[in-house]
């Protein structure tokens, strides 16, 4: 098992306003916002880091910065999926260069693949991690494949650095049978956070979670102290925000929306585009309401 639990955030990456470089500079502002509001952790370089449109160099030096940042106060994912083994394997053994506390991979993509070929691609990330906690990745709505119980056994019995799943079927059903095999899942369905803790489930990882992190943190320490009838009415607000800013499915809105947060992500990697003004309009006045019928702080600028 990892010792990474609670509320971890995926990250978003910043970039300039054109979405054609990385700013470096304003992870280290990312990290002391999601540090103040009580977050556990940052799941680097994923879907909502536009990880798979970014160069192997960009995505080393995003995570050099967050490991920077993050040192001594949040625990770091390293998601290393690609394509292309040979991107993986570079991305892995960079991940344990710096030390992060563990790597994710998402299952292999694009085309269909066999339970017999994602056992046998997991080995190997397994192999190349040695040490490193390893977390299989399942978001099978994007990638046409699953991580399926049957999959996190096998593996469980081969690899001792093999310790769970970051889940976002969006199945409560499927997350239930992931938690049965004794591996530690985290969720990344906000939805289901507490009815997932509840059952067994370690933590989540969320997009949501870093525009509104005060509210995932509450229903984890709420959760923790077995106070589950209050949590349950920070999850219900939980939820209603997650859901208006999309759910995590939308990237681009994730990013134009941190700007009520103090934090300016700037533009998208291409061919991804930024909301037009109408729509960011109308989400950030449900936003405003928002905190004022939960009392939470916005920035407007």
């Amino acid at each position: 098992m990892s010792t990474i639990k609670g509320v971890i955030v995926a990250s978003l990456t910043p970039l300039d306003k054109y979405g054609e470089n990385v700013d470096l500079v304003l992870i280290k502002d990312y990290v002391d916002f999601l540090y103040q509001k009580g977050v556990n952790g940052v799941f680097v370089n994923g879907t909502t880091g536009e990880g798979l449109l970014l160069e192997l160099d960009e995505k080393k030096k995003i995570l050099y910065e967050f490991k920077k940042y993050s040192e001594g106060k949040l625990k770091i994912i390293s998601h290393c999926g690609s394509l292309n083994f040979s991107e993986i394997k570079a991305l892995i053994q960079f991940s344990k260069s710096i030390d992060v506390d563990a790597i994710a991979v998402v299952t292999p993509f694009y085309y269909k693949f066999s339970k017999d070929e994602i056992i046998n691609f997991y080995r190997e990330v397994c192999k190349q991690a040695e040490s490193l906690p390893v977390f299989a990745y399942n978001i099978p709505g994007l990638t046409n494949n699953w991580v399926t119980p049957d999959v996190l056994k096998t593996l469980k019995k081969s690899f001792d650095n093999f310790v769970g799943v970051k889940d976002s079927s969006g199945s409560f059903k499927h997350i239930l049978s992931l938690i049965k095999t004794d591996l530690d899942v985290l969720v990344g369905y906000d939805e289901a956070f507490l009815p997932s803790l509840v059952m067994g489930a370690k933590g989540c990882v969320s997009g949501p979670a870093g525009v509104f992190p005060e509210f995932f943190v509450q229903v984890w320490n709420l959760f923790e102290e077995g106070n589950i009838k209050e949590a349950q009415r920070v999850q219900e607000k939980l939820t209603e925000l997650s859901l208006t800013i999309g759910n995590g499915a939308d990237i681009p809105l994730l990013k134009a929306v941190m700007r009520l947060r103090g934090l300016k992500f700037g533009g998208m990697r291409f061919p991804f585009s930024l909301p037009d003004s109408r729509k960011l309009e109308k989400v950030e006045n449900e936003l405003i309401k928002l905190s004022e019928k939960y009392s939470f702080s916005l920035k407007i600028f």
